[in-house]
């Protein structure tokens, strides 16, 4: 099971923030990273990121994972894309850098 942190996002810029995914064990292993995405009132939705870390839960082993590059300030590669809308950027040094 992981629980995301929602009401906690930190803030990227650019109209982007991220909260925390954790493990039972309390281990941080991903991250929702949110947007507004193609919402006409403006709300934000989020996509999962799963780092590739141990401690995965067995829904997320299979699929992608980011590397984390440093935790503090975050830094994760490659890229993160939304499919439905094309937002599309990196988190350097806890920033969104535009794609």
């Amino acid at each position: 099971m992981t629980t995301p942190d929602e009401l906690n996002r930190h803030d990227l810029g650019h109209g982007t923030a991220y909260s925390r995914v954790v493990n039972d064990s309390g281990e941080w292993v991903g991250i929702l990273e949110w947007h507004v995405c193609r919402d006409p009132d403006g709300e934000l939705s989020a996509g999962g990121v799963w780092f590739d870390v141990p401690g995965l839960p067995d829904h997320a082993a299979s699929g992608p994972k980011w590397t984390v590059e440093s935790w503090e300030p975050l830094t994760i590669s490659p890229s993160i894309a939304c499919r439905d809308c094309g937002h599309h950027g990196f988190i350097r040094d806890g920033r969104w850098v535009p794609a």
